[in-house]
């Protein structure tokens, strides 16, 4: 989590919880597993600073777990907002920069019959412009600080 693949206790230098999460995401949709490394103290001890990221993490974990777990690579581009991972007929966008009410997916052939943002009550409005797949009727700040989740679903199989 730091610079440093075991415990040093001057380094200082910590990833923070949300670029743990955004290396998270990037890793799941081109379909890897990350290892996050948690070096111990001499005593056997955590520290606070890896205690903090961990339960940062297991929160985002709880929430938007699904979106990280068994997926594979996406042919939607990332664009300006983050990456994006697919499962079944399911679409997951990672939202590591949240641009507000409305964000627009580039050159997107995929039609979806639903959106819904991971974690809260919200549906989100679909629309098409030509090439592009706009997603309307966002919160106008992240609803997750550290990385929003948006799944796209269809009725019938992503190819």
């Amino acid at each position: 989590m730091n610079k440093h693949w075991g415990f040093f206790s001057a380094d200082n230098h910590y990833k923070s919880s949300s670029e743990i999460i955004h290396k998270l995401t990037g890793i799941a949709a081109s379909r890897g597993n990350m290892l996050l490394n948690v070096g111990p103290a001499p005593d056997g001890t955590i520290g606070q600073p890896e205690r903090e990221r961990l339960k940062a993490l297991g929160e985002w974990l709880t929430v938007n777990g699904e979106s990280v777990r068994n997926v594979e690579p996406c042919p939607i581009n990332g664009g300006t907002y983050g990456c994006s991972a697919m499962k079944g007929n399911s679409v997951y966008l990672y939202i590591h920069w949240w641009h507000g009410s409305s964000i627009t997916i580039a050159d997107c052939n995929i039609d979806f019959d639903e959106g819904t943002i991971l974690g809260i009550d919200r549906n989100v409005t679909i629309r098409r412009s030509g090439k592009h797949i706009i997603l309307e009727n966002l919160p106008d700040t992240a609803p997750d600080s550290l990385c929003s989740v948006i799944k796209l679903h269809r009725d019938t199989a992503i190819v």
